[in-house]
């Protein structure tokens, strides 16, 4: 799912029961107990960043970070930047 405007409290076309915020706090002891990474992983059709979650083993940092790197190489963003300016006109 691509971002969405900041100003909503959940992303539009989703009902605000099928919210995937809804609960945040949930995964705090998922938190604890796995390690996880985000890397770039493209751009949608209007240009806006799409991240992927690399999960892995508690204490895995090593295998995130090489599987990461390695996604990086194989698909290299660097060089590419969403707008940073909006198209939507202040009220």
């Amino acid at each position: 799912m691509a971002a969405f405007d900041a100003e909503l409290d959940y992303a539009p076309g989703l009902a605000s029961d099928d919210n995937i915020f809804h609960g945040y706090s949930t995964p705090y002891p998922f938190n604890l107990t796995v390690c996880r990474g985000s890397v770039p992983a493209g751009f949608t059709r209007a240009g806006l960043p799409v991240g992927m979650q690399i999960v892995g083993r508690h204490l895995g940092e090593a295998q995130i970070l090489r599987l990461a790197a390695a996604f990086e190489e194989a698909r290299p963003w660097a060089g590419k930047r969403p707008p940073l300016t909006s198209s939507r006109k202040a009220a």
